[in-house]
């Protein structure tokens, strides 16, 4: 979550200026997933005590929606 800029994910204590918007980070998942690198996923550093935890938590969610608007790894299936 750190990663993700404090613009849209405040609620972490390690913020990122400048850092990157959810469709960066779903492209970076995708690559990995289709060059079947991905061992593990960790979503970490949520803290709803700082900044606007609903905000934080959308921002989140747009990572992992796919274009059916469902979240998962349906689009990468079949590689």
């Amino acid at each position: 979550m750190d990663a993700l800029d404090p613009e849209l994910v405040d609620s972490t204590g390690t913020r990122v200026p400048n850092g990157l918007e959810p469709e960066e980070v779903r492209a970076i998942i995708g690559t990995a997933l289709d060059l079947d690198k991905l061992v593990s996923l960790d979503v970490v550093e949520f803290n709803k005590h700082l900044g606007d935890p609903e905000n934080s938590l959308l921002a989140v969610k747009r990572v992992f929606e796919t274009s059916s608007g469902s979240s998962g790894e349906e689009e990468h299936t079949g590689a």
